[in-house]
Parts: structure tokens; C-alpha cells; sequence
């Protein structure tokens, strides 16, 4: 009993931010966003692909996005022609990054240039149904030990 209530208090603060704030109006509009961290070792790029042509998100944001699979995701998401990418430029092979892919219009994109992060980050304006979107994709450190901890604090400082 007091694992389960010390492992209770341990994910409160995380759990909390999946509910709701407020109740949401009827007729107000809908935006669906969906994030993906996509595991560089990942080999299921088809059904990825598929799971996020099914989703008919607004935007997709991803995070551990590798060459080969940027290169099939560009080709594979048409429905959402309008797309950023961090690091910017040519990637290496052996490079991960994020990207954003959405149904409207993206305005003022910029990497973050997180030092502590696995990649850049990226942010960027979402023209979406609701109006402008500021959106921040990153993949910060994981929790766990206190290395990490302080990298993923860094790194959420950096996005102040």
C-alpha cells in the first residue's frame, strides 16, 4: 500500500496536466494536435504512417524522427503539406531530430537551440481553426537520475 501511494505522489504532478481545466463549449473550435516520440530504432514506419493518416490531426508534432524515416514521412503525410523540421538543413544519417507537419499554414519557425535536449526543438505559429497556435516540439531528458534531471530542468528553463 505504501508503494502504491508513494508512486501515486510520484505522478501526480504529470497526471494532473492530462485533465481538464474548464469545460469546453459546444460550438467552439476544434483543434486536434497529436505528438509522437518515435523511438530512432523504430522499424514499423508503415503503421506509423497509417496511425497518422487515421488520427486526421490539425498538426503532428514528432520527436526522435530519423532520415530514413523524415524521408518516408514527407512523402507519406500529403494531407499535411506544411512542414518543419529541426535540426535544419541536410541531416546526417546518423542525426534525430523533430518536426512538425500540418494541415494549415506555419509561421514563424525557429529551432530552439536546446543544448541539453536529444535535438534542437523547434518552434513555430499553427495558422489553425481556433486562430494562431504558438507550438514548441522538444525531447528533453527523461527523468530519472539526477544528471538527467538537471538537463531536463536546463532545458526547461531554456523554453521560459
Amino acid at each position: 500500500v505504501l508503494a502504491l501511494l508513494l508512486a501515486a505522489l510520484h505522478l501526480w504532478p504529470e497526471a494532473s496536466l492530462s485533465w481538464p481545466s474548464a469545460p469546453v463549449e459546444a460550438d467552439a473550435p476544434r483543434v486536434v494536435l497529436v505528438t509522437a516520440n518515435l523511438l530512432c530504432s523504430n522499424p514499423c514506419h508503415a503503421e506509423l504512417l497509417q496511425a497518422l493518416r487515421e488520427v486526421r490531426a490539425d498538426a503532428i508534432a514528432l520527436q526522435e524522427l530519423t532520415p530514413p524515416l523524415r524521408s518516408f514521412l514527407e512523402k507519406g503525410l500529403t494531407a499535411y503539406p506544411h512542414r518543419a523540421f529541426a535540426p535544419e538543413g541536410t541531416w546526417a544519417d546518423e542525426a534525430a531530430g523533430v518536426a512538425l507537419f500540418a494541415r494549415s499554414p506555419l509561421s514563424e519557425v525557429r529551432s530552439l537551440g536546446i543544448a541539453v535536449s536529444y535535438s534542437p526543438g523547434l518552434e513555430a505559429t499553427l495558422d489553425s481553426p481556433a486562430g494562431a497556435l504558438r507550438l514548441r516540439i522538444v525531447h528533453l531528458q527523461r527523468p530519472g537520475k539526477p544528471f538527467r534531471l538537471e538537463q531536463r530542468a536546463q532545458g526547461l528553463l531554456h523554453l521560459e
